[in-house]
């Protein structure tokens, strides 16, 4: 079985929250997509998403499916052991085709969804993925209306074996694992709002996830959890150090 374990941090920073935010996705410029929210005068959404929950282009429904992760820099030997080579990793991206594939499926023709691209690994500033693209023929008259309500719960599955041992979740999401996205003709295109923050105030939220399956390792995942936020630290700590200087 695979679920999802997730943690939150809470930062006090009083930086302009677009320098944060454009500071973040100059940095992170190999990332899906990325988004600036004013939501009111004191509320700011903003982050760069590694994928998309699905784009519309044509009459193709593609999908990515970005699971399985390692520490970027370390070498082509060192990403292909901890990936390609990897069982847990493997069994873990395996798992989420296979779920991302049956979620859309019922939008597309009898064929359903076809793997295209089958695991390659996407290298980013701080973390490299196991990357997979599947594609679909959407079905006549199919659009993103239809497909964004089934989207929820959009951060992994929820096996109902384990709903039992579960923790409650005290820290609310937020807009973590949520959706981004536009529509326009020809085109349309959602994103896992991931690697993100909500500026409330003078706090920055953020939250960060990863996949646990039985093989899992508590020590490995915690790191990856922190090589994933790491990103979006940098860029704090990036405008912290500029203001002080000024």
């Amino acid at each position: 079985c695979r679920t999802i374990a997730s943690f939150c941090r809470a930062i006090p920073c009083n930086v302009d929250r677009f320098d944060i935010y454009r500071q973040h996705a100059r940095n992170n410029g190999e990332y899906a997509c990325s988004h600036f929210f004013c939501l009111d005068e004191t509320t700011f959404s903003f982050g760069c998403s590694p994928e998309n929950t699905f784009e519309i282009v044509g009459g193709d429904l593609h999908v990515d499916v970005v699971a399985s992760t390692c520490k970027a820099g370390q070498g082509e030997a060192f990403e292909r052991r901890e990936l390609i080579e990897n069982p847990k990793q493997q069994k873990e991206h395996l798992a989420t085709i296979e779920s991302r594939s049956a979620r859309y499926a019922p939008f597309c023709e009898a064929e359903g969804m076809t793997l295209i691209k089958p695991m390659q690994i996407k290298r980013l500033r701080h973390v490299c993925h196991l990357h997979s693209l599947v594609v679909g023929s959407l079905r006549p008259q199919i659009t993103i209306l239809d497909i964004i309500p089934t989207l929820f719960p959009i951060m992994g599955a929820k096996p109902a074996e384990l709903l039992s041992l579960s923790d409650s979740d005290k820290s609310p999401h937020r807009f973590y694992g949520g959706i981004v996205g536009h529509w326009e003709e020809g085109y349309a295109g959602s994103f896992l709002n991931l690697r993100n923050a909500l500026v409330q105030g003078d706090t920055i939220h953020a939250k960060v996830g990863m996949g646990v399956l039985r093989e899992s390792n508590a020590a490995s995942e915690l790191t990856e959890t922190e090589d994933k936020i790491s990103g979006l630290m940098e860029a704090v700590f990036q405008c912290c150090q500029a203001e002080n200087r000024a």
